[in-house]
């Protein structure tokens, strides 16, 4: 899992847990993907992405308070549920293109070892004739 992943992952960890929804979209937001820059992420999810830091950027804070706390605080507890489902869904899709692309990989690995397994068969076959 490479380190985006598993920064999404924390986050979606965070958004499943026990404290109110506001208080989990703002953990997870601070503690694991306010620092992401949306070019880090897939073409994919860029604009999933920055869908989500608008909405932890849309209000001014008050002293004291960061931008993303103000936002959240000011959130109906249906927009912090959906921005909480929305870095699940990025987490999902970061998941699934790099399994599919593991699975590419494994199948560039196992053509790579087939041509290798000819290769020596074709040598012993030389040796033979």
């Amino acid at each position: 899992m490479n380190l985006l992943t598993q920064r999404f992952f924390a986050a979606a960890r965070i958004c499943g847990g026990d404290l109110t929804i506001k208080q989990r979209l703002a953990d997870a937001w601070m503690r694991h993907l306010d620092d992401i820059s949306p070019g880090d992420l897939p073409p994919s999810e860029r604009q999933k992405f920055v869908t989500l830091r608008e909405g932890m950027y849309e209000r001014t804070p008050l002293p004291k308070e960061s931008a993303p706390q103000a936002s959240i605080r000011k959130m109906s507890v249906q927009q912090a549920a959906s921005y909480t489902d929305l870095i699940i869904t990025i987490y999902g899709e970061l998941v699934r293109a790099q399994s599919s692309s593991a699975l590419v990989g494994e199948e560039s690995d196992s053509n790579v070892g087939s041509s290798v397994v000819t290769s020596l068969e074709d040598r012993m076959l030389q040796r033979l004739n």
